[in-house]
């Protein structure tokens, strides 16, 4: 059976009174600001953990429920920061995914009651190039939180594939992360491959959910994608066709 241990039944029936069981060992909560509708739900997790989901303004209580229970069945290793789980199937959902965010990168409970926060695990539905399934707690905390590059909580969302780049073109400040690739969104890239039709000079490289790369450059009035060992893979594409091109590649990745 699925059932909370004592420790923390008081806390939650506190938190969650009143409110309706979800299915075995979990409950549901509705809360409601000017803007925005959130569902929180708490559920009995695998590895003797508590499990956290939460949605605004998109909640389906069938993806909540398949959620749960592909987690029950399938596990997941409590030593990583996070665990991006492929499998998932909802007749409703085109989520494919499950993402298990330790406590390191989440703050669920932590103010409230820092022991329980120690053993919450953040479940969530994602689409599989929104992570590799290798991020560490403060890149998880990135995506999802300070710079919102995947909004795990609307489950409408599209899918925002995983996307680092860094570039070089004249007249345009070069754009990096630390290590070279930085974290972006596909807004950013788009502005990027624009400037470079514009300047018709540089280069920028991009990263996938795959740790797949291919660097993108412009001269003398052309557009070529070059794979990581400098194979040619396309040419004289349009910026429309480069940017088509660059959606699968976010998306599916290079067979």
């Amino acid at each position: 059976m699925w059932v909370f241990s004592d420790e923390w039944t008081n806390f939650l029936c506190s938190v969650f009174n009143g409110n309706k069981w979800l299915c075995e060992g979990s409950w549901i909560k509705e809360s409601s600001t000017p803007a925005h509708t959130f569902t929180n739900v708490v559920f009995v997790a695998p590895n003797d953990t508590v499990g956290i989901i939460v949605s605004r303004d998109s909640f389906s209580s069938d993806l909540c429920l398949t959620v749960i229970d592909f987690l029950r069945r399938s596990g997941f290793d409590n030593d990583l920061d996070f665990n991006g789980i492929c499998g998932l199937d909802c007749a409703d959902s085109g989520f494919d995914c499950v993402g298990v965010a330790s406590p390191p990168a989440h703050q669920h409970f932590k103010a409230q009651h820092d022991e329980l926060h120690s053993k919450t695990v953040w479940a969530f539905p994602f689409y599989r190039c929104e992570f590799s399934g290798l991020e560490n707690a403060a890149t998880i905390e990135r995506m999802t939180g300070t710079s919102r590059l995947v909004t795990v909580v609307d489950w409408a969302r599209p899918p925002q594939p995983k996307l680092l780049i860094q570039y070089s073109i004249p007249g345009v400040t070069k754009g990096s992360g630390e290590d070279g690739l930085g974290l972006t969104d596909a807004k950013t890239l788009e502005w990027v491959i624009s400037e470079l039709e514009t300047a018709d000079l540089g280069w920028v490289e991009v990263m996938n959910f795959r740790e797949q790369a291919v660097q993108i450059s412009r001269e003398k009035g052309r557009f070529k994608i070059l794979d990581t060992g400098n194979t040619l893979i396309a040419a004289d594409f349009s910026k429309h066709t480069v940017s088509n091109w660059v959606d699968v590649f976010l998306r599916k990745g290079i067979e």
